[in-house]
């Protein structure tokens, strides 16, 4: 396999490397629902603010962890441990990063003045109109 072409994702380690049965576990330590496909419960995974990524880590077996290894053009020597710091650092996350601070995207500035006339209150009725 193309090495530039291997997505360093998280989520191809969920698609690739793990079973349905592991990444519906995933879900339920997080008490995300267990139901649906298998890239259902990814995405709802990916969605969580609570996932760990490395979390995903754990359920690669020896020969999956050299094997990623491999694909990603990383040292393959080394013992478990290692490997698995190679691959965590190698791993793009899952949500594009916020900037510097790793504060929240501000929102971009709205188009309409909320202190325009679209938003003024109508103005009262005329004196003796009998409302």
């Amino acid at each position: 396999m193309d090495v530039a072409s291997t997505p360093r994702t998280v989520a191809h380690v969920l698609e690739q490397y793990l079973y349905q049965e592991d990444v519906q576990e995933l879900c339920d330590d997080l008490g995300l629902p267990v139901g649906g496909t298998k890239e259902d419960m990814i995405a709802r995974l990916l969605s969580e603010p609570e996932f760990d990524p490395d979390d995903t880590l754990q359920y690669l077996d020896e020969k999956a962890i050299v094997e990623l290894c491999e694909e990603w053009d990383l040292d393959t020597s080394g013992n478990r441990d290692h490997l698995l710091d190679l691959v965590s650092e190698a791993m793009a996350p899952a949500k594009p990063p916020t900037p510097d601070t790793g504060a929240p995207v501000p929102l971009p500035e709205p188009l309409i003045d909320p202190t325009g006339p679209a938003f003024q209150p109508p103005p009262p009725p005329p004196a003796g109109s009998g409302r």
